[in-house]
């Protein structure tokens, strides 16, 4: 049996391929192919409103794609969903969005079609299309959010070593899943990221299943300053909560990919949403209704946020290759945050 590892290196080196490789189609062909399926199916872990705004912005650019179906599904449900579809021949969604390393066990299942960016219109870089597999799309960014009634600006943690200071203990919160952290080993390493997960372990952290709710849970006042995400705080924010967001340098980000599932019914449907999403008109669609966008087109509010800000985050290539390595360090960042 083929060590994981080595299949998904094996898996990054096919897609590495010209882009001749990949089925060309010129942007005509696909949408007249398109217009005769009529219907994309999304599956994503964005509220259902959310996604569906998005496919509503979509279809208004192409009018003749009648049935866009968005499917709210949690982030662990999805790849379980779509590998059992995929297993049994479909039909599944046409597209989803994962992370560069999820992203490509699918490919290397056989899951996925590869698309030939370039000849939909896309503008390709190495961080925008990676590969004949993965379009970027949007990407959380970390930071912390206070309590502005119990922690004064100049109190607030304005680095790493505040953050895991000991006044906090009792007093803090995070998410359960610990992906922040991990993609802070990017730029920290994992010795220097595993000492920093250790001291803010320590201070008996409150754990969230969700990053919306731990956001909710510093309005309300339950916790006084919590490590969380962007745009799950931008609702408790918006609502007119007591509240402020801060960058730490380095900022996390983690870019999430866009791919076309070979066991959806839509395929000429699915490259155009993705192209359409990993365009400079899809990314800011997409980030004016779920207030995270695409790092790497400079129009977005995500990419202006990170301009001149020092970040953490690792490439595909290499998420891929150390894909075994960085679900580990997760989990066990995930057991130091409960104590374990």
């Amino acid at each position: 049996m083929i060590p994981r590892r080595t299949a998904l290196l094996a898996a990054l080196a096919i897609v590495a391929l010209p882009a001749a490789q990949a089925a060309a189609q010129t942007l005509d062909e696909v949408k007249a192919a398109a217009a005769k399926e009529g219907k994309v199916v999304w599956y994503d872990s964005l509220p259902r409103a959310e996604g569906d705004a998005i496919l509503a912005e979509f279809q208004k650019a192409f009018p003749f794609i009648k049935t866009a179906e968005y499917l709210e599904v949690p982030g662990a449900a999805k790849t379980a969903r779509i590998t059992q579809e995929s297993r049994a021949g479909g039909p599944t969604a046409d597209v989803t969005l994962d992370g560069p390393a999820s992203g490509m066990r699918h490919a290397e299942s056989g899951f996925l079609h590869k698309v030939d960016w370039k000849s939909l219109g896309v503008e390709t870089s190495k961080d925008r299309t990676p590969n004949e597999y993965l379009i970027a799309i949007t990407t959380p960014l970390f930071g912390i959010l206070y309590n502005t009634n119990k922690v004064k600006d100049d109190e607030a943690p304005k680095t790493y070593d505040e953050l895991v200071d000991a006044k906090w203990s009792g007093r803090i919160g995070t998410w359960s899943r610990a992906i922040g952290f991990v993609i802070l080993a990017a730029d920290l390493g994992e010795e220097k990221t595993t000492a920093l997960v250790q001291k803010f372990s320590a201070l008996k952290p409150k754990l969230y299943r969700s990053t919306y709710a731990a956001a909710q849970s510093v309005g309300a006042g339950e916790v006084d300053v919590i490590y969380g995400i962007y745009h799950t705080a931008l609702p408790t924010i918006e609502k007119g909560a007591p509240v402020k967001w801060r960058f730490l340098e380095p900022v996390p980000v983690g870019p999430l990919y866009g791919v076309l599932l070979k066991f959806g019914k839509n395929p000429n449907a699915g490259k155009l949403l993705l192209a359409w999403l990993g365009s400079k008109d899809g990314a800011l669609a997409y980030e004016k209704v779920a207030k995270r966008g695409n790092p790497f087109i400079p129009e977005t509010e995500t990419a202006k946020m990170l301009k001149g800000r020092k970040i953490s985050m690792f490439d595909s290539e290499t998420e891929v290759a150390k894909a075994q390595w960085y679900n580990d360090l997760e989990a066990k960042f995930g057991r130091m945050l409960q104590g374990r």
